[in-house]
C-alpha cells in the first residue's frame, strides 16, 4: 500500500518548494529530471522567475499561472504555505492540450484545402474593419470573386483537379494583395 506522504516522490508531475528567500527546499524526482538546471540557476530559471514577486496575487493561498519554457507550456499551481514560510509549486505539462486547442481554433477559422481564412474569420474581421474604417473616417472595399464554371471543372476533370485549381487560385490571389488585406474562402 502506498502512503499518501509518498505522493510527491511518486508523482509524474514536477513539484517544487522554495522558501521566501528563493532557496530551493525540495524538488521531487520529476522536477529534478524536467528542470535539470534549476538548482544551478535558482531564481534566474524561467520556472521560478517572477514567482516571489507574484506572491501578492495569491488569493486563498493559491495562484495559477501559465509558464512557457522553450517549446513546452506548463500550468503552474502555486500554494502558499504560510505556517512553514514556503511556496509549493505543482507543474502540469499542458503542451499537448495547447497544441490541440490551437488546431481546433485553426480549423474553426481557416479552410483546410486552401489555408485561407474561412467565412467565420471573414465575418468577424469584416465587422472589426467596418468599425475601424468608420472610426478613422477611412474608405474600405469588399470584393467578391467567383470562378465561372467551376462546377464543370469538378464534374469533367474530377475533384482532385478542382481542388488543385482552388489551391493555385488562392496562392495567386494571396501574392497579389497587401499583408493587411484579408482573403477568405
Amino acid at each position: 500500500m502506498i502512503c499518501l506522504a509518498s505522493f510527491p516522490e511518486l508523482s509524474p508531475n514536477p513539484i517544487i518548494e522554495i522558501d521566501f528567500t528563493g532557496n530551493l527546499t525540495y524538488l521531487n524526482p520529476a522536477a529534478r529530471i524536467k528542470f535539470q538546471s534549476i538548482e544551478k540557476e535558482k531564481l534566474k530559471h524561467p520556472i521560478l522567475a517572477g514567482l516571489l514577486s507574484e506572491l501578492h496575487n495569491i488569493q486563498g493561498n493559491l495562484l495559477l499561472r501559465e509558464v512557457v519554457i522553450g517549446s513546452e507550456i506548463f500550468e503552474q499551481y502555486v500554494h502558499y504555505l504560510s505556517e512553514h514560510q514556503l511556496i509549493r509549486s505543482y507543474w502540469f505539462d499542458i503542451t499537448a492540450r495547447k497544441q490541440a486547442e490551437k488546431k481546433l481554433e485553426y480549423r474553426a477559422f481557416y479552410d483546410t484545402l486552401t489555408d485561407l481564412p474561412n467565412r467565420n474569420y471573414f465575418d468577424e474581421n469584416l465587422q472589426i474593419a467596418l468599425v475601424k474604417a468608420k472610426n478613422n473616417n477611412n474608405l474600405m472595399a469588399v470584393v467578391f470573386l467567383d470562378l465561372d464554371c467551376f462546377k464543370n471543372i469538378n464534374d469533367s476533370l474530377g475533384h482532385k483537379v478542382g481542388d488543385q485549381l482552388l489551391k493555385s487560385f488562392a496562392q495567386r490571389l494571396s501574392s497579389c494583395v497587401r499583408n493587411n488585406d484579408i482573403i477568405s474562402r
